[in-house]
C-alpha cells in the first residue's frame, strides 16, 4: 500500500516538473534590465569591448542586462538585441561586462550585462 501511493506520488511529481521546465523553454523571449545614468543624441553604430578600455575618455550612460529564455535563441542572438539596444539609445560603444550561459537539461539560456558608454 505504501509503496503504491509513494510510486504515485513519485510519478506525479515527476510530470509537474517537466511540465514547469517545458513552459519555462518554451516562452520565447529576450527580456531586458536596464538602469538609465545619461541620455544624448547620435547616431552611430556602437563600438564592443570585451577585455580592453575604451581608447578615448567616457560617461557611462546606462547599465543593461539582456537573457534569452527561447530555446532556439543563441549566443549572436541577445549580442543583436544588445546592439539593437544600444542603436536606439544612441551609445557610442557597448563594453560587455559578462557574457554567460545557464544550461538546464541541455537547453542553453544565454545572458549578457553590459554597459552603455558615450565618448566625451
Amino acid at each position: 500500500m505504501y509503496y503504491t501511493i509513494h510510486k504515485y506520488i513519485k510519478s506525479n511529481t515527476v510530470i509537474v516538473i517537466l511540465l514547469v521546465i517545458s513552459i519555462i523553454a518554451l516562452s520565447s523571449c529576450i527580456s531586458k534590465q536596464s538602469v538609465i545614468l545619461n541620455l544624448t543624441g547620435k547616431d552611430e553604430k556602437p563600438e564592443i569591448f570585451y577585455t580592453k578600455i575604451p581608447p578615448k575618455d567616457y560617461t557611462e550612460t546606462e547599465i543593461i542586462e539582456f537573457t534569452s529564455f527561447n530555446i532556439f535563441h543563441r549566443r549572436h542572438k541577445v549580442l543583436d538585441k544588445t546592439i539593437e539596444y544600444a542603436i536606439s539609445q544612441n551609445a557610442d560603444a557597448i563594453i560587455i561586462t559578462d557574457y554567460s550561459y545557464l544550461r538546464i537539461l541541455a537547453i542553453p539560456f544565454y545572458k549578457i550585462e553590459a554597459v552603455l558608454i558615450n565618448y566625451k
